[in-house]
């Protein structure tokens, strides 16, 4: 434990929460503006016959409008999620940096709280072990290993892996669409998933907000323990 506390140095999570909060919301806005876009070019494309040929750089004729829709719509909520994504890693980092000065023998190092998100097939557990660990540890750090894990963290996760799973089938989708049933089933599935990071960027914020709260308080109370 005493190494832990050397090698990081505990620092308040709450005004990057706040900073990662307002992101957050901008990121909802962004899905409900690209979720309105996919569902306008759904029902555009649903005017062609299905075998329709379409192609990434050619505009089919009357959808003009769709397309410029759908490439703003996709322009805002890229620029909301890289910011969104940065700030949530940002603070994800900073909270498994401070649970490292609390507890000893946590299953993920501050580092890799970050980095496992880009490790196939390890991201789809050792990230949600990561904030486990930390809103554990918030709790009781010396009793951390017997906190049971609660719902809020579980819904985050499950919508994390299906939204996640559907923005990577759609990509894929979209690289080999060559006719305008293959677009369709393009735009249904953005829709979806826009759908789904409504809710995902909801639970995400009260655990950012009670995570931090709890961590904030912690620190304070160990700082004068």
């Amino acid at each position: 434990m005493a190494k832990n506390k050397k090698a990081y140095v505990a620092r308040d999570p709450s005004a990057l929460g706040r900073m990662v909060v307002v992101w957050l919301y901008l990121r909802i806005a962004s899905s409900v503006v690209s979720l309105f876009t996919d569902l306008f070019q759904f029902q555009a494309l649903s005017r062609f016959p299905s075998d329709t040929p379409v192609s990434m750089t050619e505009t089919l004729p009357g959808m003009e409008t769709a397309d410029l829709a759908t490439g703003l719509g996709s322009l805002l909520l890229l620029v909301t999620l890289l910011v969104s994504g940065f700030l949530t890693l940002k603070w994800i980092y900073r909270v498994t940096m401070n649970s490292h000065t609390l507890a000893s023998g946590l299953r993920v190092s501050p580092p890799w709280s970050i980095g496992w998100f880009f490790v196939p097939f390890a991201n789809l557990y050792k990230p949600f072990q990561a904030i486990s660990d930390a809103w554990s540890v918030s709790l009781s750090p010396e009793s951390w290993r017997a906190q049971d894990t609660p719902s809020l963290l579980r819904w985050w996760w499950g919508l994390w892996l299906v939204a996640s799973f559907l923005d990577n089938a759609s990509f894929r989708l979209q690289l080999r669409t060559h006719q305008v049933s293959d677009a369709m089933i393009t735009a249904g599935l953005d829709a979806v998933s826009d759908a789904l990071w409504i809710p995902l960027c909801l639970v995400l914020i009260r655990i950012v907000q009670r995570l931090g709260a709890q961590q904030a308080e912690m620190l304070r109370t160990t700082a004068f323990s």
